[in-house]
């Protein structure tokens, strides 16, 4: 069983950092100037298609220029800012410095106006530009998802990648910068800046920060930046600018390996339960099964309607006939809260329907076919039950719902696909920044 949360606030939280892990953004490549300046300012956006994976480069110059409140000399930063967002067919690296001293590849890109293709070798991923989105090839896991601009910026629409100089100015002092023109550097002629800054951390502690960065005398494009962060490794970045070579962005999946375009999955998944029609009765209470979802690792989700959530550590769980019986998880379309000292899970209304997701682990060492029998797990809201503290009513676990299944929806990953960055798909909760939708009868707040 999971780590019992504390509240539905930070199940939330530890659900978010299972997506993190999942999509392997641990090594994510930034700025250490940046990452001091982002936690001062918490309306710079993170989450556009680049950003996901440290990718956008205007980040780390404009970082650089954050630390210089004089105006002439950020304007002088701002042509490399510019230089580095222009339509030249770039190849850009991102290192960080190991415990040996040398410096090791984060990540790698080739990028041309809205054309880019990263890898990062230490996640073993591939990910290219699609229509719409990015397509990741995971070269460890053997398979390949293809997502939508909703996968990581929810329904924002994206961004400009070029943060505020003005805004990234703030929580800094005492800066200095120090430029010297036209000096040889790896035999060309460059300008070299050398900035100098103190800034706060989130705790508010006062850190200091040296850049070094690197541009082409005249052109002003950014050839180089070497970055140190009191307590931190030193990052560094190198772009280079070759003859544009447009077979870069070609893609092609090995033969074998499968695709999940998760945008289509998921219109598919909710026709899917709107259409569901598989019913029986568990203890004279209706039970609906709606969908059944398999990802790549075997991870089984259920959708129902007709009961309420588990109760987290209970062991009863999802049961494939023929396989050992799973691990039960908290399914990631539910929120809770507690019931006494157990934390309860509690099922989203969506299009008029309360929708129970029950989730399960049945390990990576097996096949699950396409037809097997299901047997999911069934609680009830008892109100009979005494409820001393907490905000949830209590659940009665009343038996088990039979059903066939054939041919489920097959995923990479069942958070992936249900909840992209941590937004429930299932859900009649709308957004600041959604359009309120024309449905006669029925409130959509």
């Amino acid at each position: 069983m999971e780590k019992k949360p504390l509240n539905a606030a930070d199940r939330r939280i530890d659900r978010m950092v299972s997506e993190l892990r999942e999509t392997a953004v641990q090594d994510t490549p930034e700025s250490l100037i940046q990452a001091l300046t982002k936690s001062q300012n918490p309306a710079v956006k993170i989450r556009t298609p680049l950003l996901r994976y440290g990718l956008v480069t205007a980040g780390l110059i404009a970082a650089a220029v954050a630390v210089w409140p004089r105006e002439s000399s950020a304007a002088i930063l701002d042509r490399v800012l510019q230089a580095a967002n222009d339509n030249l067919f770039r190849h850009e690296i991102a290192y960080t410095q190991a415990k040996d001293g040398s410096f090791q590849v984060l990540m790698e890109r080739y990028v041309q106006g809205k054309k880019w293709r990263v890898k990062i070798p230490s996640s073993h991923m591939d990910v290219v530009s699609w229509p719409g989105g990015q397509l990741t090839y995971f070269t460890d896991r053997g398979y390949a998802i293809v997502e939508g601009a909703e996968d990581y910026i929810g329904t924002d629409k994206p961004k400009d990648s070029s943060p505020s100089i003005k805004r990234l100015l703030a929580g800094h002092t005492n800066p200095h910068i120090d430029i010297q023109r036209n000096i040889l550097w790896e035999g060309k002629k460059v300008d070299q800046y050398r900035i100098s800054s103190n800034g706060k951390d989130a705790l508010g502690q006062t850190l200091h920060s040296d850049v070094t960065l690197y541009a082409e005398s005249g052109s002003d494009r950014p050839l180089y930046e070497q970055a140190k962060t009191d307590g931190f490794p030193q990052n560094a970045y190198r772009w280079r600018y070759p003859k544009p070579d447009s077979k870069i962005f070609d893609f092609s999946l090995p033969k074998g390996i499968p695709l999940y375009d998760l945008p289509q999955q998921r219109r598919v998944l909710k026709d899917v339960v709107r259409n569901a029609t598989q019913k029986t009765t568990v203890n004279g209470i209706p039970i609906t099964l709606r969908a059944v979802i398999v990802d790549h690792r075997n991870g089984v989700m259920a959708i129902t309607t007709g009961g309420e959530g588990r109760i987290e550590r209970d062991p009863q769980c999802l049961q494939i006939e023929g396989l050992t019986p799973g691990r039960p998880y908290g399914a990631p379309i539910m929120d809770g809260g507690f019931w006494n000292d157990k934390f309860v899970f509690r099922a989203p209304t969506w299009e008029g329907m309360k929708l129970v997701g029950e989730y399960a682990d049945f390990g990576k060492d097996i096949q699950i076919p396409e037809k097997f029998l299901l047997r999911v797990p069934i609680w009830i809201v008892d109100d009979a039950l005494p409820c001393d503290k907490g905000t949830e009513k209590g659940r009665r676990f009343i038996g088990y719902a039979s059903f066939e299944v054939e041919h489920p929806i097959r995923t990479s990953y069942v958070n992936q696909l249900v909840c992209p960055v941590n937004l429930n798909i299932f859900s009649d909760v709308r957004r600041p920044d959604q359009p309120t939708k024309a449905a006669p009868g029925k409130d959509d707040r």
